[in-house]
């Protein structure tokens, strides 16, 4: 079976394009965590959240594509896949007061969950003539990390060959470029190791606790020995564990770690968890 890589991890954050290396750089700048006053400028200018997190898409791999270095691929085997939790939430309710308001048939089809949830992947598919699948699921905060999952199947099957994978919310985008750790175009920052994405309801802390460690010891990790990155809630929802993804492999890519592993828990019960390894 394929191994697979993450090749490239791009951001798009407040208007500003993002390299994983520049994750300290981000992090360090609290304004831009604070999206109240990001939202209150686009709701003021009356855009739509598909319009935004599709263009924030395009804009996370827009210095990706203008690279020659990759001119070389084949976008006709490049898939997409984008988790997302406000592509979800928010329309269910713009829908149902839409629908209480006006009654079901004048709800604005933009509102419609399946409309939203889709068009971001779709539309950076079809802007870049990627022409291989186009998934988008919407499971909680870790959405992001299941996207890079689902990408890491379809490439071990040889369902795909490479894939931009990652999450969009209406603060921006966070996408990982995947592909098999063996090919021989581009250099891997870090291959996946293990993962694992499950529901597992409303445990309590202590008991979502035992659940995450006893994957991690399934997988032979020593968590006192490793580098384990718990992904805190924060307002940015499924761009949270993308960006801790990109602090292990920052750490990974400086050779500072040879293994880290990434968890996302939260409050509805889903955990996603991924395990990354120093390509050597």
């Amino acid at each position: 079976m394929k191994k697979t890589a993450i090749l490239a991890m791009k951001y798009y954050l407040q208007d500003r394009e993002l390299d994983y290396t520049q994750i300290d750089e981000f992090c360090e700048d609290s304004k831009i965590c604070d999206i109240d006053i990001l939202q209150n400028k686009l709701s003021a200018i009356n855009t739509r959240l598909v319009d935004r997190q599709s263009l924030a898409l395009e804009a996370a791999i827009n210095p990706f594509n203008s690279d020659k270095n990759y001119n070389f691929l084949d976008k006709s085997k490049i898939s997409v896949i984008v988790g997302s939790l406000s592509a979800s939430v928010y329309p269910i309710f713009e829908y149902l007061v839409s629908a209480y308001e006006k009654g079901v048939n004048f709800v604005n089809p933009t509102f419609f969950p399946n409309c939203v949830a889709n068009a971001p992947a779709s539309r950076l598919s079809i802007w870049n003539q990627f022409k291989n699948q186009v998934t988008s699921l919407s499971q909680g905060k870790g959405s992001g990390l299941d996207s890079i999952m689902i990408a890491k199947d379809e490439i071990s099957s040889q369902k795909t060959e490479y894939a931009w994978a990652g999450a969009s919310e209406e603060t921006g985008a966070a996408l990982a470029f995947v592909g098999d750790s063996d090919q021989k175009s581009i250099k891997p920052i870090a291959y996946i190791k293990n993962c694992e994405s499950r529901y597992i309801g409303n445990l309590s802390e202590d008991q979502a606790k035992n659940f995450i460690n006893s994957v991690i010891s399934s997988w032979g990790v020593d968590k006192f020995k490793h580098s384990i990155i718990y992904s805190k809630d924060s307002k940015l929802f499924s761009l949270q564990p993308m960006l801790d993804l990109g602090r292990a492999l920052l750490k990974i890519g400086n050779n500072e770690l040879d293994l880290a592993v990434v968890v996302s828990v939260d409050s509805m019960g889903f955990v996603s968890m991924m395990e990354l390894g120093r390509y050597i």
